[in-house]
């Protein structure tokens, strides 16, 4: 058997965005009563990929909203 992870970030304005976070496997001849369904080091694997896809997302949505002039509105340029 073979479990994808995939989570969606919707931003303001409907952009959207697909993140795969990953794949489990667990072949059916191995598994044993201890090893049905997700184990507490998938389920860390699992929460620290959502952290880095929603810290992403969040970072992104900042910069896009500071990039914003607050007097005209214009999209102010990146300066490095």
């Amino acid at each position: 058997m073979e479990l994808r992870i995939t989570i969606e970030t919707v931003f303001d304005g409907g952009r959207t965005a697909k993140h795969r976070l990953g794949t489990w496997r667990r072949a059916a001849e191995h598994m044993h009563p201890e090893g049905i369904g997700l184990l507490l080091e998938d389920g860390h694997a699992m929460l620290a990929q959502i952290q880095k896809v929603a810290i992403e997302a969040q970072i992104e949505e900042i910069s896009a909203t500071c990039r914003s002039c607050p007097c005209c509105g214009k999209v102010r340029s990146i300066h490095d």
